[in-house]
């Protein structure tokens, strides 16, 4: 059986990975990573 739990998981507080991006639409959400000030890396089916 597949265990879907995060182990060791801790909440994060919102300042705490600056590095990291939410991208949101009306359709769909994709996370990324901030590469510079103005670009978001995201995978290769994040296509909103």
């Amino acid at each position: 059986m597949l265990n879907l739990c995060i182990v060791g998981r801790r909440k994060a507080a919102p300042i705490s990975r600056p590095y990291m991006a939410f991208l949101q639409s009306q359709r769909q959400h994709d996370c990324g990573v901030l590469v510079s000030r103005d670009f978001v890396l995201t995978a290769a089916h994040c296509d909103g």
